[in-house]
Parts: C-alpha cells; sequence; structure tokens
C-alpha cells in the first residue's frame, strides 16, 4: 500500500512523537522543536511515552520495528474486545458479537494505521479499551478507578477522547435507571 518501508511508518506528525521522546529521553526536555518554545504543548505525551517504552525495551535501531509490532498485537486484541463488547450488549444472542468482530478486523482504515508512528493505532485500541471496560465492568469494585484510568490514558494519547467521561456517566446513569426503574432520582440529603 506505502509503497516502501519507510512510507509505511512515517507521515508529517511522526517526527513530532519521536523526537519529542527522544529529546526527552537524550535532553531531559520534552519537546519536539527546541526553536520553537511551545513545542512541547503541541503534543500530548501518550504515545511518545508509548514510543518510548519500544525506544527502551528494543533500543533506538528497532524502536520502530517493536512499537509497529505492539500496535499489530493490540489491534488483534481489539478484535476481541469488540466480540466481547457486542456479546454484552447483544446478551449473547445471535450473530451480533461475531459480525462485529469481523468488521473490526477487515476495516481498512484501521489495517493502514497499524505500521505508521502516529496516534491512530493506539488510539483506536484504547477506544475500544474504554468500551470494553464500561461495558463488561472490568473491575469489580474498583471499577470506577480502572474507567477513570483508561479515560486519562485516553485524553494523554488525543484530547478529543476526553468526551469518554461525560459519555460514561450518560451510560452509568441509563443503565442505572433502567436497573432501578427511576430516570431521576435525587440523593437524600443528610443533616
Amino acid at each position: 500500500y506505502y509503497g516502501s518501508y519507510e512510507n509505511s511508518w512515517q507521515n508529517g506528525d511522526t517526527v513530532s512523537y519521536t523526537w519529542g521522546w527522544e529529546n526527552l529521553w537524550l535532553h531531559g526536555h520534552y519537546t519536539f522543536d527546541f526553536l520553537y518554545p511551545d513545542a512541547a504543548f503541541g503534543r500530548l505525551p501518550g504515545y511518545p511515552l508509548f514510543y518510548g517504552l519500544h525506544y527502551l525495551l528494543a533500543g533506538p535501531a528497532h524502536a520502530v520495528w517493536a512499537t509497529q509490532l505492539s500496535q499489530v498485537l493490540l489491534d488483534t486484541l481489539a478484535v476481541w474486545l469488540i466480540f466481547r463488547i457486542t456479546f454484552r450488549i447483544a446478551q449473547g444472542r445471535g450473530w451480533a458479537p461475531y459480525v462485529g468482530a469481523a468488521l473490526y478486523a477487515v476495516y481498512p482504515f484501521v489495517l493502514i494505521w497499524l505500521t505508521m508512528i502516529a496516534t491512530e493505532a493506539l488510539a483506536t485500541f484504547i477506544t475500544v479499551l474504554w468500551a470494553w471496560v464500561v461495558v463488561e465492568r472490568v473491575g469489580g469494585r474498583w471499577h470506577v478507578l480502572v474507567v477513570g484510568l483508561v479515560i486519562g490514558a485516553a485524553f494523554y494519547i488525543r484530547e478529543y477522547l476526553g468526551i469518554f467521561l461525560p459519555i460514561t456517566g450518560l451510560w452509568w446513569w441509563l443503565t442505572t435507571a433502567r436497573a432501578t426503574g427511576q430516570v431521576w432520582s435525587w440523593p437524600a440529603l443528610k443533616p
């Protein structure tokens, strides 16, 4: 699709993620351009830290390849998470989980993003993970903390994913209202 290996992992944004990490690691300052004072605020640190983990584990020469491999593995996990989400929503009936997982597995844009050193693959995975954590109620009594950690991670990957916070509140409100039969309830005030 890209024509060459070099084109398969970099686009116009790639250096802002890789240099952000490398400048933090090598020079102690998080920025992708030392000549531009506000460059530290140009990219959130979530993806550069994800790339940086691979940089540390695989070394600078293999960081890109290791990041690509992790993105493929996370996307493979996302197929299973989509299956679980649709299984839960469809209450275990019908073909919905299989169709949902299959559609995600062959969605062309996700496949194209997997090799790119940019936020798209990780942001897509964290979106699927958030939906799974909310729907499956992962964490038992720690559920709110787990959801908060996933929302926090999502926000630091792409700031627009902060929308998960109000959506989660609305989801919990609607599912609680359905379970209790009360759409509106005001907590009792205790003196």
